[in-house]
């Protein structure tokens, strides 16, 4: 019998796991819709020193000497957890929460409802059609109604219909809105989802 599926978040010793999905989920999900050349420039060496920076920056990981709150001085609430099975990481969500309007620092309302918002999901190409997707999504969402979230949000790359048709089966719906992401390089234009919670 297989080893169970848990849900448990990243450490700095996961990094290179967490890059390597993450440069496989972009070659294999983003194939056709960026340039090859990008795609192929991706480097899991690369990926894994950025990663590293990032994590350590969450309270989990930090010194003890520092706050272990996942809340920031802002009102955000941050979490980056992974899908592991035995000792494989099978895939990652990140994920955070911060009060309504808090995107325009003079149009937040301290105290106001929090909104989600969900930064990435990724599975290894080689688990797909296990539930991992399915089983990370469900912890988001139950984050999110647990840190008093109404609804959440997240952007998704135009012409990504694997990814929009699994969100959509997880209840999430086009807003309409859209933007250019320049963030990783190459121009991306995404679409906003939302969820109810």
């Amino acid at each position: 019998m297989p080893d169970a599926l848990t849900i448990r978040p990243a450490t700095l010793n996961d990094a290179q796991a967490v890059a390597r999905i993450r440069v496989q989920g972009w070659r294999f999900a983003y194939q056709g819709l960026i340039s090859q050349d990008y795609l192929d420039s991706l480097s899991v060496a690369k990926d894994t020193e950025r990663m590293r920076g990032y994590l350590s920056q969450l309270p989990q990981n930090s010194p003890p000497s520092r706050s272990a709150s996942v809340q920031g001085s802002d009102g955000e609430k941050r979490s980056f957890m992974l899908a592991v099975r035995g000792d494989a990481v099978l895939g990652f969500c990140r994920f955070s929460a911060a009060p309504d309007k808090a995107d325009c620092a003079e149009r937040a309302v301290p105290g106001g409802a929090m909104v989600g918002r969900l930064h990435s999901l990724y599975i290894d190409p080689d688990a797909l059609g296990q539930s991992i997707g399915h089983t990370l999504m469900n912890h988001a969402l139950s984050t999110f109604a647990a840190w008093g979230c109404e609804r959440a949000t997240l952007w998704v790359l135009e012409g990504n219909s694997r990814a929009i048709s699994f969100y959509e089966r997880q209840g999430w719906r086009c807003t309409g809105a859209t933007k250019v992401d320049q963030s990783f390089g190459p121009c991306l234009v995404e679409h906003e989802m939302a969820v109810q919670l």
